[in-house]
């Protein structure tokens, strides 16, 4: 019996997965709010330049399993409005055209965009809830950071302290342009590799403070309390080469 179950389900993961990916690239309702997430998105981090962007998508970043709606869950929404149309005085809604949208599920959209000479990978978070509705849409941080969701606010509190303290004359909050993951610390000589150990990692982030691209270095280290800690520093500035 376990091993009928566990077969079904994985046959259930498959077909779900092959009606995602149909549903990433032909829900047009889907593609035209994720294109304009994208556009909005690059400009905010580049508020100077007029033209649309290029974006070229990349393949997403799955965040949990994604759940389709089955053919009895259609069937359902189905008979439930031709109920109400039936009751309804308005006018009936639609029962053929009918989105179908995941059930529910969260991963990440990641687009190379190019625009007025800036180049950047603009990143969305989409949450999938209703079948009913699209799925909800937020900007991340740009670029390669391997900084999790959760915890991209206090890496960000980080940078912006360290941007505060460090750039001189400048009272504006930093806008992070981009972000470069530079490789995982090995836990013997403190080399970078591709290969995680569970020791740390080092990211390089770009800023824009007062009309100034800044470089700023953090170091994400394992952390008792808070599972890491993020040191920042702005490159270049003469406090932090000590």
């Amino acid at each position: 019996m376990l091993i009928i179950i566990a077969l079904d389900a994985t046959a259930n993961a498959k077909s779900d997965n092959i009606q995602f990916q149909k549903y990433l690239t032909t829900d047009k309702g889907y593609s035209a709010h994720l294109k304009d997430k994208v556009s909005r998105a690059f400009k905010k981090t580049f508020p100077g330049c007029q033209a649309a962007p290029t974006q070229k998508r990349k393949k997403p970043l799955l965040l949990t399993s994604i759940k389709m709606p089955t053919e009895t869950d259609l069937e359902i929404r189905k008979k439930a409005l031709e109920s109400e149309n039936e009751k309804s005085k308005n006018r009936p809604k639609d029962t053929k055209n009918l989105p179908a949208h995941p059930k529910y599920g969260q991963w990440i959209e990641r687009f190379q965009t190019n625009a007025c000479g800036h180049q950047v990978d603009i990143n969305i978070l989409a949450n999938a809830y209703n079948i009913n509705d699209l799925p909800a849409t937020f900007p991340l941080l740009n670029g390669e950071t391997k900084v999790s969701i959760i915890e991209q606010p206090r890496a960000i509190s980080s940078v912006k302290t360290a941007a505060n303290k460090s750039i001189k004359n400048c009272f504006s909050s930093p806008l992070i342009i981009n972000t470069h993951f530079l490789g995982y610390r090995n836990p013997k000589d403190g080399i970078l590799s591709d290969t995680d150990k569970n020791n740390g990692s080092f990211e390089r982030w770009i800023i824009k403070a007062c009309d100034k691209d800044h470089a700023v270095d953090i170091a994400i280290l394992p952390d008792a309390q808070n599972q890491f800690k993020y040191i920042a520093r702005i490159r270049g500035n003469k406090q932090e080469k000590k």
